[in-house]
């Protein structure tokens, strides 16, 4: 991965940083229609980066704690539908999880769809905490509704588990945000787990046009990548399934995998102390 040095322009650390509250995040920077653009950066690379954003980026903090622990149950049909839909980017693609807050223990089943502008639209409703790997009834009336998903969703099963640990920044002037995923973790139903510790995804999220820290991460050769959790830890756990568009980053965290109980290394301090 060749990463260009980054230069600090903020002397601010993520702990000096302004806090901002989840109940004025969701009011001013949820973007449930989004444009998202993923990066892959290195552990080593991820410090300079953080420091070079806008110093009036705010940290998001609930009860005094400003790193998170997430937890994704996607689901998929038999014939993987989701998974190959998504490999070939088609306009019908979809995404089924149910998101499970660790921390808080607030649970929520999503689902992604796509509108005609590409960008991202995600619906969601609470679980009240379930985070059981089943759909009920009624969760599966509820997703039916979807067009892009139909009668497949009394077909749906739980396919893969993503956890990680996620920092999120909410940039100044309503510019969007961006979320820092680290200590990356897949597993399968059956415990089969693939770890990618040196790795973060760092994503922006916004209403469509490049937010400054795009523009800090490209002024510096670090472009954007297609990359899906679902599907890099689909075809990380499951060798045989095709890639395709994924190939080159599923092939960026291969290089880094630990599996099944490997020596992970977590790197919150690293978030912790930028």
């Amino acid at each position: 991965m060749n990463i260009a040095p980054i230069t600090a322009t903020s002397s601010l650390t993520m702990r000096e940083r302004a806090p901002i509250s989840l109940e004025e995040l969701q009011m001013t920077a949820s973007y449930l229609v989004r444009k998202d653009r993923k990066y892959i950066v290195s552990t080593q690379t991820l410090g300079p980066i953080l420091a070079a954003i806008n110093a009036e980026a705010r940290v998001l903090e609930i009860s005094g704690q400003r790193v998170f622990t997430y937890e994704s149950l996607y689901f998929d049909t038999d014939d993987l539908q989701s998974y190959y839909r998504s490999l070939r980017q088609r306009p019908d693609r979809f995404k089924v999880r149910v998101r499970v807050y660790t921390d808080s223990g607030l649970s929520f089943l999503e689902a992604k769809t796509h509108d005609h502008h590409g960008r991202t639209v995600k619906q969601r409703m609470d679980r009240c905490g379930v985070a059981e790997p089943e759909l009920d009834p009624g969760e599966q009336e509820w997703l039916g509704h979807l067009h892009e998903i139909g009668t497949s969703a009394t077909r749906l099963s739980h396919m893969v588990t993503t956890r990680y640990s996620r920092t999120t920044l909410v940039l100044p002037n309503g510019e969007g945000r961006v979320t820092i995923d680290h200590n990356l973790e897949f597993s399968a139903p059956d415990g089969d787990t693939v770890a990618v510790p040196s790795i973060v995804i760092l994503e922006s999220k916004g209403a469509g046009h490049p937010t400054s820290v795009d523009y800090i991460l490209w002024r510096h050769g670090i472009r954007p990548v297609s990359i899906s959790k679902f599907g890099c830890g689909m075809s990380l756990l499951a060798e045989d399934l095709p890639s395709n568009r994924w190939h080159r980053v599923r092939n960026m965290l291969e290089s880094s995998a630990l599996r099944n109980g490997g020596n992970i290394r977590e790197v919150s301090g690293v978030i912790e102390r930028v």
